[in-house]
């Protein structure tokens, strides 16, 4: 029995990864579509590069209670951002600052409103 209880919780962690890797990927491709949609590409990117350091230093940040409304405001925010950055030749800058602004508001909006993931 021990084997098949195993066995179980082997597959659930399968299925698991499967959903994470499959939303993800769906998620970035909306985001990739955004910035192609605002003409800035590489602008998103660094949007991108900048939110991912600044979890680093932030830590917690906001989860939305299903992946369909985390989805959905990732690529309205993703929009909102890409089209309030310059162009690229202006400012390399920008985007990182709003990246990394990004994880800040949602460390903070994790601790008044809840929904946090210790990642």
């Amino acid at each position: 029995m021990q084997v098949f209880q195993s066995l179980k919780e082997l597959l659930k962690t399968f299925v698991w990864v499967i959903y994470i890797i499959v939303t993800q990927t769906w998620q970035a491709l909306g985001i990739l579509a955004i910035s192609i949609i605002n003409n800035r590409p590489w602008e998103c990117l660094f949007i991108v590069l900048g939110f991912l350091v600044g979890r680093i230093f932030f830590g917690k940040t906001y989860h939305a209670p299903t992946m369909f409304i985390c989805t959905i405001l990732t690529w309205i925010i993703f929009y909102f951002l890409t089209s309030a950055v310059p162009t690229f030749s202006i400012s390399i800058t920008l985007p990182s600052i709003f990246g990394a602004f990004l994880a800040y508001a949602l460390s903070i909006i994790s601790c008044y409103i809840g929904g946090t993931d210790d990642e």
